[in-house]
């Protein structure tokens, strides 16, 4: 049999996954297999060069090699196992961490990166693609990796230990006067804290530290580190070493340290359990923490320097326990069945039918227990509790799946942007706007989702609220629906417009006009009745003070019959609980973007009952609520289990898709479940008619600008704050308030007199600032539909205003 071993190799970089394949290899061909090494050179940065090379591996056919079969690939590493074979088996030793749990931790690069939302949601598809295929054989080199891919890809894998590299050569020795720490140098491995642990210690603890800097500046930085410590005397630095001499340091060493972030393996670990040695580890170490139970084979500890000075003076000062300890953990290995035997003959699927608990598949029971769903309820046997309900992930995947028009204009985003001009914004050799593709392929499901709600009516003239160019899904609409009159709002100053070139003659060319609109704080500049479509793709979650107000002017602008079609993430989906169990926010984008304001973020995510809720108090009939997942399908196995008792799977997809039906336009009410106070009245305006009245008072004019009346008294009554701050323009007095002399109907005026000149003054002159507010709720200028009036005004008589004492 022939084998192929698939391995991603970053060039001049030597550490454990290299050793791992170069072993296999070995291990497959003393065992009379004819194998080798198919190693793709990786660089994972800038987001865009890990595209392509993830697109190369897909490209890479390895099911023959000059005119011979490859009988088996084995696939280690991303994205090497992306690779064609007909016969492959995944034995995965760590995904592309950087998409998975280092971005959860906040240390991944891709976070840098404008492309690195996109990207990931690539690596996560093509994982899942690959390793999740019907027939897959799925394999860890560790429990951590194993529960790592369940726990972010929902696809089960079986453990299968390997020894490491040494394993035969390992010898046990004396226990020596120092604790070694034979790693690659980077930040992972955390040689630095372990410096600053150090200078912690008694000054006869000593550290050897072994293996190569990934980075040369890293290196200078921890001897540089280990000076400022004043450390020289306690800390050695063997560099790169030979087999021989590693053998040696761990053969004589007291113990070993290895406390590295989340390891997927280590065979520093397995290696210090060979030579009888401790291992001190930390609590987030991962892999290690298999084969380390703290008091038993090793030390455990939090990851912190204090922790840790303590763990290495305990085993420095005791060579005792240092033995004990030792002891245990050669015995464990022992125990463990750990062999290039039992690998092989598992890879190749020639392992015994009995249960082995390092490779039972736990996918196969699930698989094979699986059975039907039917209306989004889960089914199950009579002799099942419903705390163990069964599953069926495809019957799932089909009540949450993404509509899809009969027929698009177009196969592909690339199809779509080879067909039209857009500009500036075009991708191609020498733009800038190359970064965006990546964006828009990920969003072109959502595309052609929102595409087929809209052409589920007319659209002879659409306006879209929120947009802004390049106009791709203005593009497909326009190729679906020529005649259509394209208007949009944008919240940039400056209006804009575009006529968008066809390069096929099938299609013809179309324009977009946008207006300018902060489209919860300004009415849209349009006229009643105007349009047959409002869309509002992905909108809703960025409002940050009033979505009523949108949406009520959406019906305002809105034929009768019009329809306003809106798509928003569902922050109760089904990966919106995985994140809550995880304890991380259920947001589905809840990063802050300082670039993009307010409005650069998710402000709110909303169930699919508020977003009905809301739609229908702004006076639209509900006319289409559901929710798909539109950017993978992937459905996390024990968030399933967990959701089987709801009655139905159908609202807990990732996006909400809504369509509203405006029949008859009602006036808008209050969701008092999602607002503080009432918005509908937050809208006026209050200017001075008069300030030369003989009496020294002046004269106001307020003006009710919104669409209810204003009360005078009671529950959420409408008045006048006042400030007062002085020559130096410094707030003296705040929280004066005036109220209305009687209550104002829709567009309705009233006048009213303030005493701001009058009566004797002690000198002092400052400026009175008089706003509109509505009780209980603050001041209509927060909202952005109200003004601020300042007038001059001595510090006594503001006093007696805000006082009643005139």
């Amino acid at each position: 049999m022939r084998v192929g071993i698939l391995n991603t190799q970053v060039p001049f970089t030597v550490g454990g996954a290299e050793r791992h394949s170069a072993n296999l290899c070995a291990a497959f061909r003393e065992r009379g297999f004819d194998a080798t090494e198919i190693s793709l050179p990786f660089k994972w940065y800038p987001a865009r060069t890990l595209v392509d090379n993830v697109l190369a591996a897909k490209l890479l056919d390895v099911s023959e090699a000059n005119g011979l079969p490859i009988d088996l690939a084995v696939g280690l590493k991303f994205p090497a196992y992306l690779a064609q074979h007909p016969n492959k088996v995944f034995w995965v030793i760590h995904q592309h961490r950087q998409a998975y749990d280092m971005w959860d931790s906040g240390s991944s690069d891709m976070l840098d990166d404008p492309l690195g939302v996109a990207v990931r949601a690539l690596i996560h598809e093509e994982d899942r693609r690959a390793i999740g295929a019907e027939g897959s054989r799925v394999y860890a080199n560790s429990r951590n990796v194993s529960d790592r891919l369940l726990r972010f890809t929902g696809l089960a894998s079986s453990p299968l230990y390997h020894p490491p590299p040494m394993a035969d050569a390992m010898r046990q020795g004396q226990y020596g006067d120092y604790l070694f720490a034979p790693s690659r140098m980077n930040e992972a491995k955390r040689q630095m804290l372990m410096l600053e642990a150090l200078a912690l210690c008694s000054k006869g603890t000593r550290i050897v530290f072994a293996g190569p800097a990934d980075n040369p500046d890293f290196e200078r930085q921890l001897k540089e580190k280990a000076r400022s410590l004043g450390l020289e005397k306690q800390v050695t630095w063997l560099g790169s070493i030979d087999d021989e001499t590693m053998k040696r340091y761990y053969a004589e060493a007291r113990g070993v340290v290895f406390v590295p972030v989340d390891e997927d393996y280590g065979y520093i670990t397995l290696e210090a359990m060979l030579s009888g040695k401790p291992v001190i580890t930390a609590t987030d170490s991962g892999g290690p923490l298999e084969f380390i139970n703290d008091g038993v084979e090793g030390i455990v500890v939090e990851p912190e320097s204090s922790d840790l000075a303590r763990a290495f003076d305990l085993l420095s000062g005791d060579a005792a326990m240092a033995e004990r300890m030792g002891s245990a953990g050669l015995s464990r290995y022992n125990s463990l069945n750990i062999g290039w035997d039992h690998v092989i003959s598992t890879l190749t699927n020639e392992a015994a039918s009995g249960a082995d608990p390092l490779t039972a598949d736990p996918a196969a029971e699930l698989r094979h227990a699986s059975q039907g769903l039917t209306s989004g309820k889960i089914q199950r046997p009579n002799n099942t509790s419903v705390t163990d309900p069964i599953i069926d992930l495809n019957a799932l995947k089909t009540l949450i799946a993404p509509p899809i028009p009969e027929e698009s204009p177009f196969a592909s985003i690339d199809d779509l942007i080879s067909t039209y001009d857009f500009g500036t914004y075009t991708p191609g050799e020498g733009t800038a706007r190359d970064d965006m593709v990546p964006y828009f392929q990920t969003h072109w499901t959502r595309y052609l989702s929102t595409l087929a709600l809209a052409l589920d009516g007319r659209t002879d003239r659409v306006l879209d609220v929120g947009v802004f160019p390049p106009f791709l899904f203005q593009a497909m609409l326009a190729a679906a629906r020529p005649d259509t009159v394209l208007d949009g709002v944008w919240e940039r100053e400056q209006p804009f417009a575009q006529t968008v070139r066809s390069r096929k003659e099938k299609f013809a060319d179309f324009s977009v006009s946008l207006s300018s609109a902060n489209v919860e704080r300004s009415p849209l500049p349009f006229e009643d009745s105007t349009y047959d479509l409002v869309l509002g793709m992905e909108i809703l979650e960025h409002l940050a003070i009033d979505p009523l107000f949108f949406l009520a002017e959406a019906a305002r602008v809105l034929r009768p019959g019009g329809r306003i079609v809106l798509t928003t993430p569902n922050v109760t989906s089904h990966r919106g609980v995985r994140k809550i169990l995880d304890g991380n926010a259920p947001y589905s984008f809840g990063v802050f973007v300082p670039t993009g304001g307010v409005y650069g973020r998710h402000n709110r995510e909303y169930t699919p009952q508020e977003v009905a809720h809301l739609c229908e108090s702004a006076g639209f009939e509900t006319e289409t609520l559901r929710t798909a997942d539109l950017y993978d399908d992937h459905i996390d196995l024990e968030v399933a289990q967990l959701l089987a008792n709801q009655p139905s799977f159908e609202m807990r997809g990732e996006t909400i898709l809504y369509v509203g039906r405006r029949d008859g336009l009602k006036p808008a009410q209050v969701p008092h479940n999602l607002y503080h106070g009432d918005p509908r009245q937050l809208s006026g305006q209050v200017s001075l008619t008069n300030r030369t009245l003989p009496s020294g008072e002046v004269q106001l004019s307020i003006t009710n600008q919104s669409s209810v009346t204003w009360h005078a008294v009671g529950d959420n009554a409408v008045g006048l704050f006042l400030e007062w701050r002085d020559e130096r323009g410094a707030l003296v007095h705040d929280a004066g308030y005036v109220d209305l002399p009687v209550s104002l109907m829709s567009g309705e005026s009233t006048e009213m007199l303030l005493g701001l000149d009058i009566g004797p003054s002690d000198g002092r002159t400052g400026i009175a600032c008089i706003e509109l507010y509505q009780s209980g709720a603050g001041r209509m200028t927060d909202a952005g539909r109200a003004n601020k009036l300042e007038l001059s005004c001595s510090e006594a008589a503001f006093l007696r205003i805000v006082r009643g004492t005139l």
